[in-house]
C-alpha cells in the first residue's frame, strides 16, 4: 500500500490514509477526498463542493 511505503513522504500520513479510504469507497476524485480529509483534520464541520460524486462521502455538503 502506498501509505505504508518509506519511499514517499506525506504531510500527514493519517490524513492521507483517510483520503484513500474516502476515495476507495466512492466515485469521487482523490484530490477532492484529500481536500475533505485535510478540512476534517483541521476541525471543519464539512467541506462544501459542487462535485455530485462527493455526495456519499462523510463530511461533504454538495451545493
Amino acid at each position: 500500500m502506498l501509505g505504508a511505503t518509506l519511499t514517499f513522504g506525506f504531510e500527514n500520513r493519517n490524513t492521507f490514509l483517510t483520503a484513500i479510504g474516502m476515495y476507495e469507497g466512492s466515485a469521487a476524485g482523490f484530490a477532492h477526498c484529500l481536500i475533505a480529509a485535510n478540512n476534517s483534520a483541521a476541525g471543519c464541520d464539512f467541506t462544501a463542493t459542487f462535485d455530485r460524486a462527493m455526495r456519499p462521502v462523510a463530511g461533504i455538503k454538495v451545493l
